[in-house]
């Protein structure tokens, strides 16, 4: 339902996998009525389960997707998606990796299915029968604690990822972590170095494969300070409306859904890449009974991933704003973190 860094028709996976485009391609964003659809989001606590592996039984898409804003001006994403229909598929790895905003290192591959195993009563998912994902969920608290590995090419991950506030899901997509200490080792073509940081964690399962055809495109982002973490979505339908779904996370232990008529999303600023213009300023305004939000997303780095049935940008951001929150916490939002934007063709 969600990411646009998650290919939803079978041709869509192959050539964004394989195809790969630097940011001077050419995005543009067309404005579209403010027509909301009923609102079907439930907001529920995770479990062990929802970090495990869900076995397809018709052809779907499945990931377990990372990011983390790291020391020294790095940052990257790490993912391992499925393709598949119960034990017919691939799974693509990749890691991007990413300096002062800017890719540095992108790669993803694919591989039968026969590499992957992953146990469906926890998070222990394997690729090449090392565990790319070893962790941990309280069933009480939601919170989780993972380790990492991934090596790919030039590149490889060994991480720590520990939460910070309790998980939620809704519709077979898991924030796991919606705040995470980060830290660990990354190797770049032969360089390798201690990192720490915050991070980011989803699990999507059950994706199907008709959902590009049912959708324009679609935002995402999340937004954090000391003690808050916005995760949020808008997505354009085929009927000219507006899907949204915002959670705000409090505290270790509180999380509450916002009200879709409470969230407002804005391109305030364009750019010229290229031959043409991207949006690279981007506006949320959040304003409720227990919340307001402010909050200013300026690109620092744009990365384009292009194929003949969608476009993809993945941006990191710098994000500056403040967020009130029942009028005991006052926090002034000034960090870095990652968006992203699909628009189907």
């Amino acid at each position: 339902m969600m990411k646009a860094k998650y290919l939803f028709l079978i041709g869509t996976c192959i050539l964004l996998i394989t195809t790969s485009v630097s940011s001077s391609e050419i995005f543009t964003s067309t404005s579209r009525k403010q027509i909301c659809p009923p609102d079907d989001f439930i907001i529920e606590n995770i479990t062990q389960k929802d970090g495990a592996y869900h076995k397809a039984k018709t052809l779907s898409i499945e990931w377990w997707y990372f990011d983390a804003i790291l020391n020294n001006n790095y940052s990257m994403h790490i993912g391992l998606m499925l393709l598949s229909e119960k034990n017919h598929g691939i799974v693509m790895p990749a890691i991007n990796m990413y300096e002062s905003g800017q890719n540095t290192f992108n790669l993803r591959k694919i591989y039968p299915l026969t590499f992957f195993k992953g146990s469906e009563e926890k998070p222990l998912i394997y690729f090449q029968d090392i565990p790319y994902v070893d962790g941990f969920i309280d069933n009480t608290t939601g919170i989780a604690n993972y380790t990492i590995s991934l090596s790919l090419g030039d590149a490889s991950v060994e991480l720590e990822f520990k939460s910070l506030m309790r998980g939620w899901k809704t519709d077979n997509w898991a924030i796991i972590m919606p705040k995470a200490d980060v830290k660990g080792n990354i190797t770049m073509k032969g360089e390798k170095l201690f990192v720490t940081g915050e991070g980011y964690h989803e699990h999507k399962w059950n994706m199907p494969l008709t959902f590009g055809l049912q959708n324009q495109g679609y935002y995402w982002g999340r937004i954090s300070s000391n003690t808050t973490n916005l995760v949020w979505d808008e997505i354009s339908t085929n009927r000219n409306g507006k899907k949204i779904l915002a959670v705000m996370n409090y505290g270790v232990n509180n999380y509450t859904k916002i009200n879709p008529e409470d969230f407002h999303f804005e391109i305030v600023e364009y750019g010229t890449v290229g031959l043409g213009e991207i949006p690279t300023k981007f506006k949320i305004t959040i304003q409720s009974n227990w919340v307001t939000l402010n909050a200013t997303m300026t690109a620092r780095g744009i990365h384009s991933l292009n194929c003949v049935l969608m476009r993809y940008v993945r941006y990191n951001v710098k994000v500056s704003g403040v967020v009130y929150i029942n009028q005991s916490i006052i926090e002034n939002l000034h960090s870095e973190s990652m968006m992203d934007h699909t628009e189907f063709r």
